[in-house]
């Protein structure tokens, strides 16, 4: 029971959406770049864009972020940051221009162009602080909820369910098979605190091929193996503010859960791009579903400490998973289609727009040993299809660029999820650049100041609980400067 209990429809979204990293240029952009080719990120929307690199090139990428966030739970407001570096883009392209004669050919096929790296389509990274007095649950409350039903002797061994019984952190019920939290008395007034940190990513290694027919028609195609790490750890510490010194009980819970998700999954994507005149770019690209082989290994552990007093001796106790939990399952992403146009006013810039087509509800879970059927059922319920929007442009005096753009995820939640402020859990971003173009090198700089929000509950109940769970709120505002160095090789 307790594998099942370990993955639902947040996984499936969590891992089906994506904001957009690559290249300073691109960013710098608002990511408005799959029509305009020769960027070593614009491949990853359409490889096509391959076929306009006229040289080979080497270049890499270099991210500094910062994402603060501002927690609310029950009455409180609580803030904490994270910083994170990583390489957003490291690629090689080798192009393979057509002459003849001595002259590069301009009819049929004209040149090709092979593409080798790896580009980060999703950072997980986060940190949430919450804390406030909870009137109305205990943690323990939840651990005796969801053993209800389960005889101790048939929980499964490194179980939530069966720590919390090895730890002191529930009772026996009445009957078999029922629990109560150890707390006496009917009230509740607990000091919670929590932690939730997040780190990881998806990176998509991708080996992708570009041709080019009269300077007018643009082909392209990639292989993508996406490697996908996720870690998640969780810490709620709960203290009882009981004012009758008389109840000797549960005086202190210290409840730590980590997850951890590792695999990858094969897809493709298929691009072309139509000039229809000097200035004028239309451009459609698609990247398939994505099977991800995921194997996740989670863990608990409860500390407890009692009043001196307290019911059968009991100090402290502690139980926790040893060794880890597993589980193997897969996530079937959305097909995905890209719309995109850029118009270029001669050699003094250009303006970009892409139109993303992503349908949430065609996302899947499936294992060997479980249907998902309610999962699933969810997925279709709570999520909906959404257009992402990116726009861009850049202005170019002399060898000097400068860049700005915008993009906007929206929330994938339809009306159904019951979320009052689904509006703000979408992405949005405003974006600016620099760069320098001279003939063996290049440098661009990109600066992105976003926000999103999401929430997260921290422990729920089953339909018919008396007891209350309250949400945590996270609104997120972070700041991404990139780097690109790259090296033309001929």
């Amino acid at each position: 029971m307790g594998a099942v209990h370990a993955q639902n429809e947040s996984d499936a979204i969590r891992y089906s959406s994506g904001y957009w990293y690559g290249t300073a240029r691109s960013m710098g952009v608002g990511g408005a770049v799959s029509t305009l080719g020769a960027d070593a990120s614009a491949i990853t929307l359409n490889p096509a864009g391959l076929a306009q690199y006229r040289s080979s090139e080497f270049s890499s990428s270099l991210s500094f972020q910062n994402i603060s966030n501002r927690a609310s739970y029950i009455n409180s407001v609580t803030r904490d940051a994270r910083f994170n570096m990583n390489i957003p883009n490291l690629s090689l392209i080798i192009a393979d221009q057509q002459y003849d004669g001595n002259k590069p050919r301009t009819e049929g096929w004209v040149n090709y162009a092979v593409g080798f790296g790896v580009n980060r389509s999703h950072d997980f990274h986060s940190r949430t602080f919450f804390r406030d007095t909870n009137n109305s649950s205990s943690v323990t409350d939840y651990f005796a909820d969801r053993a209800n039903g389960t005889l101790v002797d048939d929980m499964q061994e490194g179980s939530l369910e069966r720590i919390a019984w090895d730890a002191y952190a529930m009772d026996a019920g009445s009957t078999n098979g029922t629990y109560l939290s150890p707390l006496l008395g009917g009230t509740r007034m607990l000091r919670q605190s929590g932690i939730r940190d997040i780190r990881g990513s998806i990176n998509d290694w991708h080996l992708s091929l570009g041709t080019n027919y009269s300077n007018r028609l643009y082909l392209g195609l990639g292989l993508v193996y996406s490697a996908l790490r996720y870690q998640e750890d969780f810490s709620l510490e709960e203290r009882d503010l009981k004012t009758d010194p008389t109840l000797k009980d549960l005086r202190d819970v210290e409840f730590i859960e980590t997850n951890n998700d590792r695999g990858g999954a094969v897809g493709a994507r298929l691009g072309m791009i139509l000039r229809a005149n000097d200035n004028l770019r239309f451009g459609l690209g698609i990247q398939t579903p994505r099977s991800f082989s995921l194997t996740k290994t989670y863990t608990y552990r409860i500390v407890t400490r009692y009043d001196a007093g307290a019911a059968g001796g009991i100090s402290r106790a502690e139980a926790e998973t040893d060794p880890a939990n597993s589980y193997t399952f897969k996530i079937v992403t959305p097909f995905k289609a890209n719309l995109g146009m850029t118009m270029q006013f001669g050699k003094n810039g250009f303006i970009g727009a892409d139109m993303e087509l992503v349908d949430y509800t065609t996302s899947r879970l499936t294992a060997t040993d479980y249907g998902f059927q309610t999962e699933n059922a969810n997925i279709r319920l709570l999520y909906r299809q959404v257009l992402n929007a990116r726009i861009g442009g850049e202005w170019v005096i002399d060898k000097y660029r400068l860049r700005a753009g915008y993009m906007n995820f929206p929330n994938p939640f339809s009306n159904n999820a019951g979320i009052p402020f689904t509006r703000d859990l979408g992405y949005s971003a405003v974006t600016g650049g620099f760069g320098i173009r001279e003939k063996a090198y290049f440098l661009d700089l990109a600066l992105v100041g976003g926000k999103r929000a999401d929430y997260y509950t921290p422990y729920s109940f089953n339909e018919g609980s008396p007891y209350t769970a309250y949400t945590v709120t996270n609104n997120y505002r972070f700041w991404n400067f990139v780097v690109t160095l790259g090296f033309r090789l001929e």
